[in-house]
């Protein structure tokens, strides 16, 4: 189980990992305990109760749809087992066993244990061996476990023992499958909370791989459908350096507290199989407060203003109201609704004859927002028409603004960095001073200046390096934007595609899943997703950039600044 830190504390996510071949599926009968006996007993399993205050129990649709198996043991110095026997595949090249199971765990005294009997043909016992202790555990927790099959092994036995051990321990889904031994790459999948998905892998062969798919399917151990179950076709892109591959994500929606099964494949111009992930399956527990704050925001864009919302995320409200020309519940008029929308949708786009400010309103009034139209339309970063007339002014009416202007006509020409991430100063100074003049010359060196910006994509566990990336694209963002009027349909686009690559790398750059200690300060989130924010703004609504994606992050983003602005200023 992998348990998200305090801004994703609602997100409890558990893998249970299968093989990238062909499998034997589980060998385990009935290790989902779906099938039950007159008395109650899980059938296929031998149960050894001994004597005393001792039980075994199905509890049914215990955690998410699962039976859950329930061992009691509350008699001193008893033995209390569940086994069962599994015969193994023959002739093949399989060599692992692949234990896979959830569980959790209130012990009182001591430990149980798991352990696996290897059998020859004879029936003998050739091997024990020791999986897994079972001590206090009080959160749902997944296991996976490979083990080498003994030699001349025939058959298996799966032991679940508490011996002088008091408490409750529960499973589900316990399943064991023979596989061939693999290499195993790096494959992280991670559901968030706003309906986005991050999955980073790596791969030891990656030279001639052309593109990657990923696939995504429903249920345990299923098997996917190359045809039917692709989610996304990802193309490789060499000139951002071979781990990029490891940084990206798809920005699909998920349902929360249903399981997905993933795998991704890369393939070179002949669609031929290079490599492949193992299959992992992925599941979301939402019972936690998360999103305690109901989000709204309005843009104008050519085709109209797009309105998006998020509610809490304890709403149970079935559809909205939203009004045009309202700030307070207290003023509603219904002859100013805009129209009602179901909670499933997150935005609509509305003709550009409102004017606002709007209000929303769900159906049980428990979620209310508003929201005035966003200046937003271009130049949209800190440079409005108002701004760079009143510069242009300045520069022609005092000695002090026209030196200061020429100074930074100078310092493009020669600011030598000591580093590439620093080349987006100049870059963002040239696209400054194409704003103000409208100098085509100045576009030239800001593009030139933000090639040489752009820089291989790597994740690096280091705070420091994260935090340069960040101002580096916080700084890049700026520069397009106000240089836009002088890039051509070709340049836009390419810049297009190298902030869509960042936005993957941002997503990686959470503080959630890393082991950097500093990444968790609440002034280092600030600053990050800070950036990530200014980048969404800047390309929202550009053709080739998906607003979907832009627009769930914006809602995202804009709750987690406000979590940071909370836990560092109170």
């Amino acid at each position: 189980m992998i348990e998200i830190n305090k801004y994703f504390q609602n997100i409890i996510l558990i893998f249970v990992l299968i093989t990238n071949t062909s499998t034997t599926n589980n060998l385990l009968r009935n290790g989902d305990f779906s099938q039950l006996d007159l008395n109650g007993q899980p059938t296929n399993w031998n149960i050894h109760l001994g004597q005393g205050n001792n039980s075994i129990k199905i509890l049914p649709k215990k955690y998410l749809s699962f039976n859950v198996l329930q061992i009691s043991v509350y008699t001193n110095q008893i033995l209390v087992t569940l086994t069962q026997t599994i015969q193994l595949e023959q002739n093949t090249n399989k060599t692992l066993l692949l234990i896979s199971f959830w569980y959790k765990t209130w012990i009182i005294f001591s430990s149980g244990s798991i352990r696996l009997e290897f059998y020859d043909k004879l029936n003998k016992k050739i091997s024990n061996e020791y999986l897994k202790s079972l001590s206090t555990n009080l959160t749902w927790t997944s296991i996976q476990i490979k083990k080498s099959l003994s030699t001349n092994a025939i058959s298996a036995k799966f032991i679940i023992r508490m011996f002088n051990c008091l408490g409750n321990v529960l499973f589900t889904n316990i399943s064991i499958e023979q596989i061939h031994s693999f290499t195993n790459p790096t494959f992280l999948i991670y559901p968030k909370q706003d309906g986005t998905i991050f999955l980073q892998w790596n791969f030891t062969n990656k030279k001639n791989i052309h593109y990657y798919n990923i696939y995504r399917g429903n249920g345990i151990l299923s098997k996917l459908n190359y045809t039917i179950f692709l989610l996304i076709t990802i193309p490789t892109m060499f000139a951002y350096g071979n781990n990029i591959y490891e940084s990206m994500f798809t920005d699909h929606f998920i349902e929360l507290n249903t399981i997905y099964t993933y795998q991704v494949i890369g393939y070179d111009l002949n669609q031929t199989i290079l490599n492949k992930t193992i299959l992992k399956i992925g599941e979301v527990d939402s019972k936690r407060e998360y999103n305690n704050i109901t989000l709204f925001i309005a843009f104008p864009r050519s085709n109209g203003i797009h309105l998006s919302w998020k509610l809490k995320s304890t709403s149970l409200a079935k559809f909205i109201l939203i009004y045009n020309g309202i700030d307070s519940i207290s003023k509603i008029n219904k002859k100013q609704l805009i129209g009602n929308y179901s909670t499933d949708n997150i935005k609509t786009i509305i003709s550009l004859s409102y004017q606002g400010p709007f209000l929303l309103v769900s159906d049980d009034k428990n979620d209310i927002a508003t929201v005035q139209l966003a200046n937003l339309t271009r130049p949209r970063i800190s440079l409005t028409s108002t701004h760079l007339e009143f510069i242009r002014k300045k520069i022609n009416e005092t000695k002090h603004a026209k030196d200061i202007f020429n100074q930074l006509i100078k310092s493009i020409h020669f600011y030598k960095p000591n580093n590439t991430f620093n080349y987006c100063w100049p870059a963002r100074d040239a696209a400054l001073l194409y704003a103000i003049t409208n100098n085509i010359t100045f576009i030239n060196f800001t593009q030139n200046l933000l090639n040489m910006n752009k820089i291989n994509y790597t994740i690096y566990d280091n705070s420091a390096i994260k935090l340069r990336f960040s101002f580096s694209t916080m700084a890049r963002a700026q520069a397009f934007d106000w240089a836009y009027r002088g890039f051509n349909f070709e340049q836009r686009k390419l810049f297009i595609q190298d902030f869509q690559y960042a936005a993957s790398i941002f997503s990686s750059y959470s503080d959630d899943h890393s082991k950097n200690i500093n990444d968790k300060a609440s002034n280092w989130i600030g600053i990050v997703k800070s950036s990530e924010l200014i980048q969404h703004l800047t390309l929202y609504g550009e053709q080739d950039y998906p607003n979907d994606q832009a627009e769930r992050r914006i809602l995202f983003l804009l709750n987690e600044i406000q979590l940071h602005l909370q836990h560092s200023y109170s």
